[in-house]
């Protein structure tokens, strides 16, 4: 009986310490996936402002192509006016597109009824939808969230339609192939390095 007793103690003890070494390597692991998570987010972050700067050299080649879009906002260069949208302390919202963001800019860009800086709208709506996927606080947070290859496609959309849009002749946007091309080609980095980093 005695020799029972030891034996169901020991054993006891043994699944006590299997639990603790177990739970052990549960806090281990959650805590190693958090740090990856974490170092992932900050790479992804990181990597989204090499891709915002190409953004704005975009936007500032299609500003020098369109004087006339420019004109609707500024009257200053298409340098100053995209290091102003990019580095200004608006935040991201401009009274000039009612200081829409993400989806509802990229449709007031193409919309028959807005006579204001297309370009503005565009690049505002392409730059904040895809900061809701890169950076750890968004500037844009929408209702519905989307897979990036969704995402992707409408900015792809837009951008195809505001090239087709007659607004008025004199309104319409010059986007060389050059222009066009480079924007799809960041567009796929994005995407790229938004699943790269994901889990």
């Amino acid at each position: 009986m005695h020799v029972r007793n030891a034996l169901l103690s020991l054993l006891t003890l043994c699944m006590l310490a299997s639990f603790a070494v177990s739970a052990l390597a549960d806090t281990t692991i959650h805590r190693s996936k958090s740090e990856n998570a974490a170092a992932s987010t900050k790479r992804l972050a990181k990597s989204f402002e090499q891709h915002a700067t190409c953004l704005q050299q975009w936007m500032e080649q299609v500003y020098a192509s369109n004087p006339s879009e420019l004109q609707k906002s500024t009257q200053v260069s298409p340098r100053e006016m995209a290091e102003w949208v990019f580095h200004g302390p608006f935040n991201w919202k401009f009274d000039a597109i009612r200081s829409l963001q993400g989806r509802e800019a990229l449709q007031l860009s193409v919309s028959d009824d807005f006579s204001g800086d297309r370009i503005l709208a565009f690049t505002t709506g392409t730059y904040t939808l895809l900061s809701s996927y890169c950076l750890p606080s968004p500037l844009y947070v929408s209702s519905e969230s989307k897979p990036i290859a969704v995402t992707i496609q409408e900015i792809k959309r837009t951008i195809d339609a505001l090239m087709q849009t007659t607004h008025n002749s004199a309104d319409s946007l010059i986007i060389s192939a050059t222009e066009y091309q480079a924007l799809f080609a960041l567009l796929s980095k994005v995407e790229s390095d938004i699943h790269t980093t994901q889990p």
